[in-house]
């Protein structure tokens, strides 16, 4: 999952936070991102860094105010 994490990255792209709950094998991000297409291309990352039988979905997307700046900002979820 770790390797996912790590691939979510980009030039315009922020993971804001992270956890993993081991008990459900099930880990949540925040992505923040300019645009839909830039999330859409950290999840399409994050799934080639995975491990073959895990799974990334998007759970939830919006538009965010951060100061000046207006982010879209995506709650990811994945699970093995």
């Amino acid at each position: 999952m770790f390797d996912a994490l790590e691939a979510a990255g980009g030039v315009d792209l922020e993971v804001v936070t992270f956890s993993h709950d081991r008990a459900a094998r099930k880990s949540h991000a925040v992505l923040e991102g300019p645009s839909f297409s830039e999330i859409d291309a950290a999840l399409t990352r994050m799934r080639a860094a995975s491990p073959e039988n895990a799974e990334w979905a998007i759970e939830s997307i919006s538009n965010e105010q951060t100061g000046t700046e207006e982010v879209l900002r995506a709650n990811v979820v994945g699970s093995r």
